[in-house]
């Protein structure tokens, strides 16, 4: 596994010219995938659209470089300059940060999660960001997975038509949400189930993305979707740059790639949120019907989603030992409340002009990442 390289290895050798940085980056992901098509090109754009940046990008993608996973540990060790990275694979080395995770995936709206998980990691939380830079990374941001909804083969529509259901859950939090609900919480066969005989039972219902929709057979009979606020996932670091390399860029190249970052969290989220958009409008095309729940079972899930903040970080304090885990829940909440007012109607250029301004243009460039962590400091003190 190689050592983190020195910035501007391709330089220019003509005099005269700005010397030209080649950034590898690596995702794995397909072509096609909205954090590649548009997040990673909206991202490459702004950061190289300075005539000045001296950067270049190579990008590789399917999990070339880093595998498929985004592999932690080949980012740190400078296999790539940037990658995907998702902290929640990684709880032993995260605990902080898979805490905001864990309070972002309930939020209502994913741009406004998005927004306020990546300012309290970047401004407000440094535990958070010494955990990146303790592993030798830089953290940019974090972008908002489409929102989960409930696709089953009967009408639910009411409390009544969900409970002593099976439901096909994404996680532990989805798990609870169900049981709360009196519907039984169900989930994939684990590898080695069928050899052994043990098989779970057949889900009535699963909380999925629309997308999930493209995989039912219309041929299998009804089926109908209920848009319920489930929440979605929010915490992957599309951005995160080896820490070695990014010291060893200019300010103007660091200033470069969080203006990338910007741009290219809100496109990966809008690409996500037109596909969702697009699937569900077409619902009716593959036999499925979306209905609207009723008052009483929005009621329901929305209370779940706000008392499992306080879930959360009861966890948090018991489990992983932050003992400041209802001040950053509190933080979380304010943070979210602002962004949802600020993204209310805000779109494309206006949502990256808010981000801009919220977060990025209150980063120090030149200390940011750059002068030793918390952690480095303490170290050296032994």
């Amino acid at each position: 596994m190689g050592a983190a390289r020195q910035a501007g290895a391709a330089a220019s050798e003509k005099p005269g010219e700005t010397k030209v940085t080649e950034v590898r980056a690596a995702v794995g992901l397909p072509p096609t995938h909205p954090v590649v098509a548009e997040g990673w090109r909206t991202f490459e754009q702004v950061a190289t659209s300075a005539p000045d940046s001296g950067l270049k990008f190579r990008l590789f993608i399917n999990g070339a470089v880093l595998g498929a996973s985004g592999g932690l540990e080949p980012l740190s060790q400078g296999d790539a300059d940037l990658g995907l990275v998702v902290p929640a694979r990684y709880p032993e080395q995260f605990p902080f940060t898979g805490y905001v995770t864990e309070l972002a995936l309930a939020s209502e709206n994913g741009m406004a999660a998005a927004a306020a998980m990546t300012e309290q990691v970047l401004l407000g939380c440094q535990p958070c960001a010494d955990e990146f830079l303790g592993q030798g990374l830089v953290f940019l941001g974090t972008y908002s997975a489409p929102p989960y909804v409930l696709i089953s083969r009967a009408r639910i529509d009411t409390p009544a038509s969900l409970k002593g259901r099976n439901v096909l859950t994404p996680g532990t939090i989805w798990d609870r949400w169900v049981a709360s609900l009196g519907a039984r919480p169900v989930h994939e066969p684990a590898l080695g189930a069928a050899v052994s005989g043990v098989k779970p039972p057949a889900p009535d219902a699963s909380i999925d993305v629309a997308l999930a929709l493209n995989q039912v057979n219309p041929a299998q009979g009804p089926h109908f979707l209920t848009p319920l606020h489930l929440g979605g996932y929010r915490g992957a670091s599309p951005f995160t740059v080896n820490r070695s390399f990014w010291r060893a860029l200019n300010v103007k190249q660091r200033a470069m790639l969080l203006e990338g970052a910007a741009a290219g969290i809100v496109a990966a989220t809008e690409a996500y949120e037109e596909q969702a958009r697009s699937v569900i409008a077409s619902a009716a095309d593959k036999g499925v019907t979306v209905v609207k729940p009723d008052a009483a079972l929005d009621r329901l899930v929305r209370g779940m989603a706000e008392q499992d903040g306080e879930r959360a970080a009861g966890v948090a304090r018991e489990r992983e030992g932050i003992v400041d885990a209802d001040e950053i829940l509190a933080q979380y909440r304010s943070l979210y409340a602002k962004y949802d007012g600020l993204f209310r109607t805000a779109t494309g250029e206006d949502r990256v002009r808010i981000l801009s301004r919220e977060i990025y243009a209150k980063i120090d460039v030149g200390r940011f990442a750059a002068i030793p962590s918390t952690d480095e400091a303490e170290a050296k003190k032994k």
